[in-house]
């Protein structure tokens, strides 16, 4: 119940960590681009690169839904239809809730080769590709609340996440440097200011149902909180890394 204190606990933390998804498909993005960015942009590249990515996500997620399709028929879960159905819940992610995650990872790595080639084609794009990331999830995420164009999962959805760990991947030698304690400071201050606004604004307008801003102003609020939560973690990984063990990495590594 919206009164009851667990409850607001319960939402604080489920809330407040929504940068969670945003902080997988960012470090996803540093690491693709990382490697890719200065590659030849040969045929050869790119066919090794789908072959390495359906070996080991999109192989792995065909045989996922699969099991989770045959375990939820046999469990009763619910009733088998027709193969269409099934191969539906296949291609759109349902076959199980935390399947549409993978699909949305499956589609930015298909158009992995489109931004590289614009990265190399054009240097505003690779000096500017967070704000392109951001300005682009924003516009989708307004447009497709209003004209529900797209209610299946789809890669604009995380693009903003992915695009500022491409750029992170890019610029990783000039990035890797700590904080100083100001920048550190400024930096906690605003992520928590951020994801408690966040979290405050969701509980009236999703739960209690009181409009205290415009959709548009919300999600850009919501896109910023992931977005400096994704940096911010980075910068803290830095720092932990500087600061640990050479054992202690190796049991990481590990």
């Amino acid at each position: 119940e919206p009164n009851d204190p667990w409850y607001h606990f319960y939402l604080l933390l489920n809330r407040f960590t929504r940068f969670e998804g945003p902080v997988f498909v960012f470090l996803s993005g540093v690491v693709l681009f990382y490697n890719y960015v200065d590659r030849p942009y040969t045929q050869k590249t790119w066919l090794d690169f789908y072959r390495k990515r359906f070996m080991y996500i999109l192989a792995p997620y065909l045989v996922w839904s699969l099991f989770y399709e045959a375990f939820s028929h046999y469990m009763g879960f619910r009733e088998y239809e027709n193969m269409e159905t099934v191969l539906n819940n296949i291609l759109y992610g349902s076959s199980n809730y935390q399947l549409y995650f993978i699909l949305i990872l499956v589609q930015l790595y298909f158009l992995l080769p489109v931004f590289v080639y614009l990265i190399q084609r054009f240097g505003f794009v690779k000096k500017y590709l967070f704000l392109f990331g951001f300005g682009l999830e924003y516009l989708f995420q307004v447009l497709n609340h209003t004209y529900q164009w797209i209610t299946s999962p789809f890669f604009m959805v995380y693009i903003a996440s992915f695009l500022l760990g491409g750029w992170v991947g890019i610029y990783y030698p000039k990035l890797k440097h700590t904080l100083t304690k100001w920048q550190f400071g400024l930096f906690f201050f605003i992520t928590v200011g951020l994801g408690l606004g966040y979290t405050y604004i969701y509980f009236h307008q999703n739960i209690l149902g009181n409009i205290l801003m415009e959709y548009e102003l919300f999600k850009f609020l919501a896109i910023s909180y992931y977005l400096i939560s994704c940096y911010f973690l980075f910068k803290i990984a830095i720092w932990v890394d500087g600061i640990s063990s050479d054992r202690f990495k190796a049991v990481i590594e590990t």
